[in-house]
């Protein structure tokens, strides 16, 4: 016989097992969106659910420079230099 607070239990027991799943999803899509916007390859934000080492990938990513800012670095020089050339400067634009 199965009494009210065995279902009771179960049922607190399987809501939060579902809230867990849906917070870990939307913390995978979350870092996945930020590696991608960074400049980094997709498989870098499952790195995040290694407990210690999510700490540390934070800190790294946090410290050095993203993909996406040595390509920005690269256009300003060819901004630059294209400016240069035609004798306009970047601030006229």
């Amino acid at each position: 016989m199965e009494s009210a607070a065995t279902t009771q239990i179960f049922g607190i027991s399987l809501t939060a097992f579902f809230t867990g799943w849906l917070i870990a999803a939307f913390y995978i899509f979350v870092c996945y969106r930020i590696t991608i916007k960074a400049g980094y390859a997709s498989w870098k934000a499952f790195l995040m659910l290694i407990p210690g080492l999510n700490l540390i990938l934070i800190l790294l990513f946090s410290l050095m420079r993203w993909p996406i800012e040595k390509e920005l670095r690269e256009m300003r020089k060819i901004q630059e230099i294209s400016a240069n050339a035609a004798n306009i400067s970047p601030e006229s634009e």
